[in-house]
């Protein structure tokens, strides 16, 4: 029971990134409170390079995205499927993955109804800096005044993106902002070559 608290409570976590509030519902899954999130700015422009391919993300499982060897590498247990407010639209499919030793997590969204864009373009308490993933335009997403997150958002498909997160859970060996990143980044590009290998 623990266990599956904090696991909700890390999604709430990560999803905090819009300023949506964040309960937990009673099987233990994240959900989206009462309090509207920021609505992110449409007039902002941002500058994407071609896709090498479009990789659209219906019917994706983000539970399928790690593959057992992936796991091995980012040293991750058994995920847990469940559900973020990682953007506007409401709740997207997401996936947790909690460290073997509980000192960290990862997740996955696939987000069928926003494009990169919705980060490039935005404004919260947030900073998005335009970058790349295996030749995806991506963004990196961190929280301002945080060092303990890090995510990044890959433009797979017009409209759609793929949103993976690592977050520390109260370490004391911390990486710091660029180990986090670093390790989040090398997760993005896990999940985007085991995405390729799906559709």
């Amino acid at each position: 029971m623990a266990e599956q608290t904090l696991r909700s409570l890390v999604v709430c976590a990560l999803a905090g990134v819009l300023l949506a509030g964040c309960t937990t519902t009673e099987d233990g899954q994240a959900g989206p409170s009462s309090v509207a999130a920021d609505q992110p700015s449409t007039t902002g422009s941002s500058t994407k390079m071609p896709r090498p391919d479009e990789v659209k993300l219906d019917g994706v499982d983000p539970c399928a995205l790690f593959t057992p060897q992936q796991m091995d590498q980012l040293v991750i247990a058994e995920p847990t499927p469940g559900a973020s407010d990682v953007v506007d639209t409401g709740d997207v499919p997401n996936c947790t993955y909690l460290s073997t030793d509980s000192s960290n997590t990862y997740g996955i969204s696939p987000v069928l109804t926003r494009g990169v864009d919705y980060w490039l373009d935005a404004h919260g308490n947030f900073k998005a800096t335009p970058t790349e993933i295996d030749g995806y335009s991506a963004a990196e997403v961190t929280l301002l005044g945080a060092e303990d997150e890090c995510s990044y958002a890959i433009d797979v498909a017009d409209g759609q993106h793929l949103f993976v997160e690592h977050l520390v859970i109260g370490s004391e060996d911390a990486p710091g902002q660029d180990g986090v990143c670093a390790k989040a980044k090398t997760a993005a590009e896990m999940a985007l070559e085991t995405l390729k290998t799906l559709r």
